[in-house]
């Protein structure tokens, strides 16, 4: 199965930042992130975490970058390498947040558009990536601007 990804900047600037993205249901949430760092020409090294979503997108489990070992939780989080994309959205009404750089936080909508069945002999000839839409760009204006609203957020 191929998804069709939306993947929104959830941001308060007026230009919308989009990709969309099909991708093999098979690929894990390890590399799901891959590809959201790639098709935003974001940099690799930061912390970043899914969440699973209920359909008003609160924030119900969250998926780390890397495993966790803290035994003061009861429940450990998954990490990305565990998670399977098909795991985590079955139905048009699952969603994910992706948040990247737990300094900034910036904030990315990750949803279906649409579900592709394909015979076991095209999947062979699909890529497990593309970027089908492209709209906008995360310039350093925006982070620059990102940073300065996580400073006023603290001294406030």
């Amino acid at each position: 199965m191929v998804y069709k990804l939306r993947i929104v900047y959830d941001s308060k600037h007026k230009e919308d930042i989009i990709r969309d993205l099909l991708i093999d249901s098979r690929l894990s949430l390890y590399e799901l992130h891959q590809y959201i760092i790639a098709a935003f020409d974001l940099t690799q090294g930061q912390m970043t975490s899914f969440y699973k979503c209920d359909k008003d997108w609160q924030e119900l489990e969250q998926i780390t970058l890397d495993k966790i070992q803290d035994e003061e939780l009861t429940v450990l989080p998954k990490s990305m390498k565990e998670c399977l994309l098909s795991e985590m959205i079955s139905t048009k009404d699952d969603k994910l947040i992706y948040i990247y750089d737990f300094r900034l936080m910036l904030r990315f909508l990750v949803y279906p558009e649409a579900f592709i069945k394909s015979s076991s002999k095209e999947s062979g000839s699909i890529p497990p990536v593309y970027c089908s839409f492209e709209q906008g760009s995360i310039d350093e204006g925006i982070l620059k601007a990102r940073a300065e609203e996580v400073e006023t957020d603290r001294q406030g």
